[in-house]
């Protein structure tokens, strides 16, 4: 564990809450709490406990409030990614106005993202905002359905952070001559993948990108492993790449269940905040079964949309 990155990291979020980072300008207090918790889950692994209870007492905050807070941040930045507005014009109120706005807009995104941006003062009181709310229908289909706006623009947005990180940071899993490119849509498999190619067109690698968050249904993992795994026999190796908003609990889970199926060929990679790519577990082995020679076969069969692959 490198204890002097983490006890730097807890020292700038004391400081960041004891400068009156809370319900007034909550956001810098949320983004420190956000980097923080990323950098002791880095060097920390295995010890979300240890990590919980640092974290209390660095900030004076409850756990509670401290998953609130990163919660809202990043669904905020998610709206915000989707409108093409900077973070700050959507996160200038108050933390309880800001979090109910984000629940107005995961029902409705007209009136929330007024909310969010504070037009007429009168209008986007916590009060107001409540009261929209409570109107506000739900979706037929739960809580679910209700926020499937929002979770259309956080899932995007994340891929998005993913693919810059895979374009300019590559090198770091494949050979600096390897090219990226996006894979057709396959039948029966995630949409957002990739291929490592070298130079003479050769595939050496498939990528998928999983999106795993709490906002975003954290057990998606669930029914995404299987399929990844399952792809994965078609290349001479995989990776797993998780965007920058997966719960690092996830990543973890996925890496173990990995390690019990005896899943060597599969290599776990994070997207980090600053679109740095952690390689987490390097694949160690080949594919088995060996399914290599099949791909050309299901990429004509399964494939939807675009009929071939496009640079990334």
């Amino acid at each position: 564990m490198n204890a002097t990155t983490s006890e730097a990291a807890l020292a700038r979020l004391r400081s960041t809450i004891r400068s009156g980072a809370s319900q007034s300008g909550w956001l810098e207090a949320a983004e420190a709490l956000e980097t923080t918790l990323g950098t002791l889950e880095s060097n920390d692994p295995g010890k979300e406990g240890n990590v919980r209870s640092r974290v209390e007492e660095a900030s004076g905050l409850s756990w509670g409030i401290v998953t609130r807070y990163v919660s809202v941040l990043r669904r905020i930045r998610s709206v915000a990614a989707a409108h093409g507005v900077p973070l700050a014009a959507l996160a200038s109120r108050g933390f309880n106005a800001s979090e109910a706005a984000v629940r107005l807009y995961a029902r409705s995104p007209e009136q929330g993202i007024e909310a969010l941006l504070g037009r007429q003062a009168a209008a986007t009181t916590l009060g107001s905002i409540r009261r929209k709310l409570a109107a506000a229908p739900v979706d037929a289909a739960g809580p679910v359905g209700a926020s499937r706006q929002l979770i259309k623009a956080a899932r995007g947005y994340e891929i998005e952070l993913a693919e810059r990180a895979l374009a300019s940071r590559s090198h770091d899993l494949f050979p600096r001559d390897c090219s990226l490119r996006r894979r057709p849509g396959l039948l029966y498999f995630r949409r957002v993948g990739y291929e490592a190619c070298s130079p003479d067109g050769r595939i050496l690698a498939g990528i998928d990108v999983l999106v795993v968050d709490a906002l975003l249904n954290r057990d998606a993992l669930d029914g995404a492993l299987a399929q990844s795994v399952l792809l994965s026999t078609f290349f001479p190796t995989f990776h797993l790449v998780f965007s920058s908003g997966s719960d690092i609990a996830v990543v973890r889970r996925a890496a173990d269940a990995l390690e019990i199926m005896d899943v060597l060929s599969v290599g776990i990679v994070r997207v980090t905040d600053t679109g740095d790519l952690d390689v987490l577990r390097s694949p160690s082995g080949g594919p088995v079964p060996d399914r290599t020679r099949q791909y050309d076969l299901i990429r004509q069969r399964f494939a939807v949309g675009r009929s071939s692959p496009t640079e990334l």
